[in-house]
């Protein structure tokens, strides 16, 4: 069984970074790993170029750390 993944197509602008879109997208700069899988081609640059095309992959959202944070912040 496969599942196809879906992503957001992201046009990076000047002095972007997997880091800060992880942030944007995410919440949490940590989060790039995924985002520099599906775009190999960037692993190693420290930023991305302007006007590059790069895949975010969309992630359902999770209800498990609703559970853990008390309701006021959720």
């Amino acid at each position: 069984m496969t599942t196809e993944q879906t992503f957001y197509r992201y046009r990076t602008v000047d002095g972007d970074r997997l880091d800060m879109i992880a942030q944007e997208f995410y919440g949490d700069p940590f989060d790039y790993v995924g985002i520099m899988r599906v775009n190999p081609a960037f692993s190693g640059v420290m930023f991305l170029p302007a006007g590059q095309i790069i895949n975010v992959p969309v992630r359902e959202q999770s209800t498990a750390r609703q559970k853990i944070l008390p309701p006021w912040e959720r």
